[in-house]
């Protein structure tokens, strides 16, 4: 109990840093969230290995990095963003096929991996494979968290298609990370208490045993209900009321974001848990002490992230 008080205390402490650091720049926030993809990518590759879905554990590294450079030259060039979208795409697809080249030049190296031979297959065959399964780590988690950065330069994205500030200077992507953040914790939370005071009907039994239908529906409730508060405590400073104002944000976007954030959050959740039970883990790795692995504790967020950058991104164009 000490050490998962301690490692929950370190990673508070450390996404208050990486916000804190907006105010000087959004870089620091990048990092940060590169870091988290690099970590989530090789607790998935390790996942996939225990599935029998051999790949390319670097990659899981690699991925992110590229993602990050080719996006944010694209967003600082002022690219359309959907040539920013289709670009992560063709990234997964240019590793994926440069891995494969890679591999059969060092077939020499490569082919001494046990598993062909268990495999009883050609090693072009083996390495395509490889390299087929190691592009799954880009599209879960890479490309999912890979929105949590396009918030964070959100602001940016509307000014460059609109050629508008229609924030008027207010740092609307503070405010969307903020949401982005915050939706999957209440939602979690508050399904995990009444979960546990109410009982019922399980969600998914052979999923997420611990889930129940009082925890889901309580958590999309209170979810919407702290969003709707939320919505008051930021429209009770001037700047945010008129920027909101301009760009035709009221009382029911909150709601919605709320209600079906916590929605595409427990999804989010419900397949992180899928995950671990098709490869036969307790938790996606060991990285923080007390609460497994860094997917455990970002599960709700990879599918949240693209929900309110698309969600705040329609209101902003």
């Amino acid at each position: 109990m000490k050490k998962r008080l301690i490692s929950a205390l370190g990673m508070i402490a450390i996404l208050i840093l990486m916000f804190v650091s907006k105010i000087w720049t959004p870089y620091v926030f990048d990092v940060g969230i590169g870091v988290i993809m690099i970590l989530a990518g090789y607790e998935m590759s390790n996942m996939l290995l225990k599935m029998g879905l051999y790949n390319f554990s670097v990659l899981a590294g690699l991925f992110p990095i590229v993602l990050y450079s080719v996006c944010l030259a694209l967003i600082l060039t002022k690219v359309n963003i959907i040539i920013v979208f289709a670009s992560m795409v063709i990234c997964a697809v240019g590793v994926t096929i440069l891995t494969f080249v890679v591999s059969l030049i060092f077939k020499k190296w490569l082919s001494t991996d046990l598993r062909i031979r268990r495999l009883q297959i050609p090693y072009a065959n083996f390495a395509l494979r490889k390299s087929i399964y190691s592009m799954i780590t880009f599209f879960y988690p890479a490309i999912l968290l890979m929105f949590l950065v396009l918030t964070n330069h959100l602001g940016d994205i509307g000014y460059f298609l609109t050629g508008i500030d229609r924030f008027g200077g207010v740092d609307v992507s503070f405010i969307a990370l903020v949401v982005a953040f915050l939706v999957p914790i209440v939602s979690d939370t508050f399904a995990m208490l009444f979960g546990m005071l109410l009982k019922g009907p399980k969600l998914c039994p052979k999923t997420s045993p611990n889930k129940t239908v009082s925890g889901f529906v309580s958590g999309v409730i209170m979810t919407t209900l702290v969003m709707v508060a939320l919505f008051f405590v930021l429209t009770s400073f001037e700047d945010i009321k008129t920027a909101f104002d301009a760009c035709g944000i009221g009382l029911v976007h909150f709601a919605m974001i709320g209600f079906f954030g916590s929605l595409v959050s427990t999804a989010g959740d419900l397949f992180e848990s899928f995950l671990k039970r098709r490869a036969m883990v307790k938790d996606s790795s060991n990285f923080i002490p007390g609460h497994g692995g860094v997917l455990d504790r970002l599960d709700s967020h990879t599918f949240n992230a693209p929900f309110v950058f698309f969600f705040f991104f329609v209101l902003l164009i």
